[in-house]
């Protein structure tokens, strides 16, 4: 569980709230979002939806009418000024999934390079998991859906891919709840394989773009 005395990595040293989780505005936590890291604002005071990536989530959120049934968290739990590296989020990944475990979640959407990474155990291009579903394996065996898009930092980044974050969203929102067959493939990742290899599954006889 949450861990204030956490010094897995370098992180720690630059934040205020160590080890921070996130939180839903209401009990219904059907749609886990994870963001890429936490930032200075939301560092300070502990709420996910501040900063100007959490407000940008925020609004968008607002704008699906998903605001009260989403639990949002990040894939680094301590905040720095500096890009998360690949051995602090998986160093924080621990934590991660004992989050995925205690949450329970139908739906995990990865908005951000280092949030997908940090989920799978691996490096995926974003573009390659864009408008897919996917599908983790917890430890008691739940199967849970996982899409992806870009992080809603990308609009102070690169705003010309933020219509595309809002198009991902709703295109996840439209078709989440649609039976698997409907899907063009979904791509089953097991914590416990190997980190350099990943297995593809079918769901049908045609329809897989890999």
């Amino acid at each position: 569980m949450r861990n204030p005395q956490c010094q897995l990595c370098e992180r720690c040293k630059t934040a205020t709230n160590i080890c921070l989780w996130g939180r839903s505005v209401d009990e219904d936590k059907e749609i886990m979002i994870i963001l890429d890291s936490v930032s200075k604002e939301t560092d300070r005071t502990g709420l996910l939806t501040q900063g100007q990536t959490g407000q940008q989530l925020l609004q968008l959120l607002t704008k699906m009418n998903w605001v009260y049934n989403v639990y949002v968290t990040t894939a680094t739990k301590c905040y720095s000024p500096a890009k998360a590296t690949a051995k602090e989020y998986k160093a924080c990944r621990r934590y991660l999934l004992e989050e995925i475990e205690t949450i329970k979640p139908k739906l995990i959407i990865c908005l951000g390079t280092i949030a997908a990474n940090a989920l799978f155990g691996k490096v995926i291009p974003l573009k390659q998991l864009r408008q897919r579903f996917l599908e983790i394996e917890t430890e008691d065996h739940k199967k849970i859906k996982v899409a992806c898009s870009y992080s809603p930092a990308i609009i102070f980044v690169d705003p010309s891919k933020f219509p595309t974050l809002q198009k991902d969203l709703e295109w996840i929102k439209s078709n989440y709840k649609a039976e698997e067959e409907k899907f063009d493939y979904v791509i089953a990742i097991n914590d416990k394989l190997p980190e350099s290899k990943i297995y593809g599954f079918d769901v049908e006889s045609t329809g897989l773009n890999v």
